[in-house]
């Protein structure tokens, strides 16, 4: 028996025991191919997959979610920035929780609204663990600093 190999061509056996094959290519919806590997509609199903635009526009993790001028949506952009990506992947990691948490708890609130006041509360609910709430600080002055860089909050006066 012969193998046939195809490009972006993977196949599966399912939760039946039977074998699903699947046309994956990155930018591109997943598409069942049907009947065995090599039969003509197997080949045509195939052929049209190729011929599929694979460009899509990127897409910022959690947009869609989020409400512009969030805190959520600031978490989002911070998450998709080159500044996340050069983190070491255990600053990741600790970072992606509390990001993860303030974007549940906070997510909705404008970050333009965001004073000194409601950081002590947020931080006063990690005071029984230091390092996070030391952490969480560094995270917020990121995420308000990224907030002001693009235009949703206004900067500091120098007086106070």
């Amino acid at each position: 028996m012969a193998k046939i190999r195809l490009q972006f061509v993977k196949s599966y056996i399912n939760r039946h025991g039977k074998v699903d094959t699947y046309f994956r290519r990155r930018g591109q919806k997943l598409v069942r191919l049907p009947g065995l590997p090599g039969s003509p509609e197997f080949m045509t199903a195939y052929n049209e997959a190729l011929a599929l635009p694979t460009v899509q526009p990127t897409i910022e993790p959690g947009r869609i979610r989020t409400k512009a001028g969030s805190v959520g949506a600031m978490v989002a952009a911070y998450l998709a920035s080159s500044d996340y990506y050069q983190l070491r992947d255990s600053s990741k990691m600790q970072y992606l929780r509390i990001l993860n948490m303030l974007r549940e708890q906070f997510g909705d609130l404008s970050i333009a609204k965001l004073e000194r006041q409601h950081v002590k509360l947020m931080l006063e609910g990690k005071a029984t663990v230091p390092t996070v709430a030391r952490t969480m600080l560094r995270i917020l002055r990121i995420l308000i600093v990224n907030s002001i860089d693009a235009g949703l909050r206004k900067e500091p006066s120098a007086c106070g």
